[in-house]
């Protein structure tokens, strides 16, 4: 055996114990946006399409094509303001609509359908004149008025009377 001097005894190992945060017995359920599944973001992918070949076929009148497609209005406007590529898309409709609608207005013309001629004239041309006036036939009329103090007081008391 061989002795060793002076050397301390190894202290044992105290025993610690380990503090841990309890546990809350319930957990409290965190608010998360719904996931938008891939089946209802086709729905409104294919609503919209549907509606853009709708509003061409009804020249962009919106309760119609809603009705055809089976979405509301609101839907509709909901998809407008939040889908900048489909308001391009409406916008860009509403201009194919009036491009018809001027067509069909110069077929008329060259018809020689005066309604149209005048409509386009009043619209058009009224730098040349084609303007509709109102004229005052009655020029010799005064339009001043004179009341006095009483009948100003009279006609107020009458407007309060009434309202």
């Amino acid at each position: 055996m061989v002795k060793t001097k002076n050397i301390p005894p190894i202290p044992a190992k105290k025993e610690t114990k380990k503090i841990t945060a309890k546990k809350p017995l319930v957990k409290k359920p965190v608010a998360k946006k719904p996931l938008r599944t891939k089946k209802v973001a086709d729905k409104t992918d294919t609503n919209k399409r549907l509606m853009l070949q709708t509003l061409e076929k009804t020249l962009g009148i919106v309760t119609s094509a809603c009705k055809i497609v089976g979405i509301s209005r609101e839907t509709h406007y909901k998809y407008l303001r939040e889908d900048i590529q489909y308001n391009n898309a409406v916008k860009d409709l509403d201009e194919i609509a009036k491009d018809f609608v001027e067509t069909q207005l110069h077929k008329q013309i060259g018809e020689g359908n005066v309604t149209s001629i005048i409509f386009y004239l009043k619209s058009k041309a009224k730098d040349r004149g084609y303007i509709e006036r109102v004229e005052n036939l009655n020029t010799n009329i005064n339009h001043e008025v004179s009341l006095t103090p009483e009948q100003i007081k009279k006609m107020s008391n009458e407007l309060d009377n009434e309202y």
